[in-house]
């Protein structure tokens, strides 16, 4: 949460609401002047923060919810570069300059609670109102931070393989026919890779789902350990993994390969005792100026190269170089 600047004025006229309504309700309330200073908080709001009950007229709006950016930087409240960024800040001195109403406000307090850095999400409701001669901007606050909890992990679980925690086939296509039809930079390399995993030969039939299991994870560690995190990593099929390789040449990417390569024999010998390789069809794009081919015609011609990688034998690789004029 961003931090406001110091109300220097007091205003003992406010008549502010004491128990009752105000404070039983189970949304945190928060009343803020035309200087957009907090004067006043329900009780559901220190509770949410797991903070004792203080009055907060007079008090800085970050100092009182622990800002993170106060307690990192120790600036002053409303001063920082960072407070410009204050999402609820903002919307709460746009209500109180027009007089509309904002709701379903998405805010997220980064705060400190018990010495621990906790981020929180709320829906904020903001809405201008009027006691005597003043006018005020009162704010609802709803937590839903288990909703976005609950919301990121059904996301994770479209997105990523249940065994490797790589992509899935469905999203490195999505991905990859975004970056080649509408994201690709003129001349901006990239290497599609389609590698697949030679036979394991577990001599255990009993436990071979739980080898190759394992044979698989150690892939899909190698991968991450020899990739950038622009590059585009899932696993697409039971021992079939593509790799997106962004800004890497023909010759950078089979150097990338042959170092995956090594060092995948190299840790599934260490688990197993026995060197596992894998095989590889790759195409390379080293210049886009015109049109490029769909998805589907890349994850063909890769296949087919795939198909002459594992009929040379194991640890083999089939490239092409293609460039488009």
């Amino acid at each position: 949460m961003r931090a406001i600047k110091r109300s220097m004025t007091r205003h003992d006229d406010i008549k502010k609401p004491k128990g009752g309504l105000f404070n039983t309700l189970p949304v945190g309330l928060l009343v803020f002047d035309e200087n957009a200073c907090l004067v006043n908080a329900n009780d559901h709001i220190f509770k949410t923060f797991n903070m004792a009950r203080i009055n907060p007229e007079g008090k800085q709006f970050g100092a009182l919810f622990r800002c993170q950016n106060m307690l990192q930087h120790g600036g002053e409240c409303g001063r920082m570069q960072a407070c410009q960024k204050c999402v609820l800040m903002e919307n709460v001195k746009r209500v109180m300059r027009t007089g509309d109403a904002k709701t379903g406000l998405d805010v997220i307090i980064d705060s400190d609670i018990n010495g621990r850095l906790a981020t929180q999400y709320f829906s904020v409701n903001l809405t201008r109102v009027s006691e005597a001669s003043r006018q005020y901007v009162l704010a609802s606050l709803t937590e839903t931070t288990a909703k976005r909890q609950a919301e990121r992990e059904l996301f994770t679980l479209g997105i990523s393989d249940e065994l490797t925690g790589l992509y899935t086939r469905r999203y490195v296509l999505k991905k990859l026919d975004e970056l080649i039809q509408y994201n690709r930079p003129e001349s901006s390399p990239i290497s599609v890779v389609l590698m697949e995993i030679d036979s394991t030969g577990s001599a255990d039939a009993e436990n071979a789902f739980v080898y190759d299991a394992e044979i698989q994870n150690d892939m899909a560690e190698t991968l991450r350990e020899h990739t950038q995190g622009t590059d585009i990593i899932g696993r697409v099929g039971e021992n079939q993994f593509l790799a997106v390789l962004v800004n890497l040449d023909d010759g950078k990417a089979r150097g990338i390969i042959s170092d995956v390569l090594t060092a995948f024999r190299r840790k599934t010998k260490a688990r197993t005792g026995k060197s596992v390789s894998f095989s590889t069809g790759m195409i390379s794009v080293d210049a886009l100026t015109g049109s490029v081919s769909e998805v589907k015609d890349y994850i063909h011609d890769i296949e087919v190269l795939l198909d002459k990688a594992k009929q040379e034998g194991s640890g083999q690789m089939e490239a092409e170089q293609e460039i488009m004029f």
